[in-house]
């Protein structure tokens, strides 16, 4: 009996010991590590941008906000499904925006079309049935603004209204035209007061359609004389498609794209002064 209570006793050490051995117990700092930090103030500003974006439908804004905010705070995982979600409400209302703008122009609504496919690009620029279908909506417009008005559009050859000669030098030149028109009646000649006016022309610019962007942008100089944004960017236009032009080989069309350019410019006259003088005497033309 004796001889045996050494090994009792070795029981409730082992247990003892192994109790030690295991994991400490949790200490109260770590509960409170957890916590999320609090947002900087540069976070506080870009979240404050993402929703201002998101409730004025610029959802594609919003999501390139939330995705600084991603790469800002990788661990952040609501940065991150913010962004997803708000690329996937720019794709959505870029489908909903071009449905309203099919509505609109099929409803003789053009201005609002015009509206709503900005909108659509706005959202999700690689919608090329948005551009397709801004672009198609232009040409019908031009083409009722030009019809019966002059000999400058001949059908099937659209950009020969371009290289009439300009009007004599006048002190201030809006119209291209040495005369007044005509008047149109209000449903065939639609004024274009619309804030995306600019921004349209732009686009058709960047495709190459001198015409419509041209025919926009005249209309919009001529409803706005004082817009210097807009003169500046008929000037840049004109003398875009004299550059085209030009490296055509259309020398001639080169010469009245540049003359047409001066003609609006405020600034940089000297410079195409120099293109049209290199123009004129390659072309023999002295006057």
């Amino acid at each position: 009996m004796t001889r045996k209570a050494p090994g009792c006793l070795l029981l409730p050490a082992a247990a003892l010991l192994a109790a030690c051995a295991g994991n400490p117990p949790s200490s109260p700092s770590g509960s409170a590590s957890a916590t999320p930090t609090p947002a900087t103030p540069f976070e506080m500003r870009q979240h404050a941008r993402a929703q201002a974006f998101a409730q004025a439908g610029s959802h594609l804004e919003a999501a390139q906000v939330w995705e600084v905010l991603a790469l800002y705070d990788p661990g952040n995982a609501r940065y991150r499904n913010a962004w997803r979600d708000a690329e996937r409400m720019a794709k959505h209302e870029a489908s909903s925006q071009l449905g309203k703008a099919r509505r609109a122009r099929a409803e003789g609504n053009e201005q609002q079309a015009v509206r709503r496919y900005l909108l659509a690009l706005a959202n999700d620029p690689a919608r090329g049935d948005a551009a397709d279908g801004l672009r198609e909506l232009e040409r019908t417009r031009n083409r009722r603004y030009f019809l019966g008005r002059s000999t400058r559009v001949t059908i099937g050859r659209p950009d020969d209204y371009l290289t009439e000669p300009p009007p004599p030098p006048k002190a201030k030149a809006i119209e291209p035209a040495p005369v007044a028109p005509e008047p149109v009646a209000d449903d065939q000649v639609e004024t274009v007061a619309d804030s995306g006016a600019l921004e349209h022309a732009a686009l058709l610019t960047r495709d190459g359609a001198f015409t419509e962007a041209l025919a926009l942008l005249t209309r919009y100089f001529t409803a706005h004389p004082d817009d210097e944004q807009a003169g500046r960017q008929l000037t840049e236009t004109w003398e875009a498609f004299g550059d085209k032009s030009l490296r055509n080989g259309r020398l001639r069309a080169a010469l009245r794209a540049y003359e047409r350019a001066r003609s609006y410019a405020k600034e940089g006259a000297d410079k195409l002064g120099a293109k049209i003088d290199a123009l004129r005497k390659s072309l023999g033309d002295t006057s």
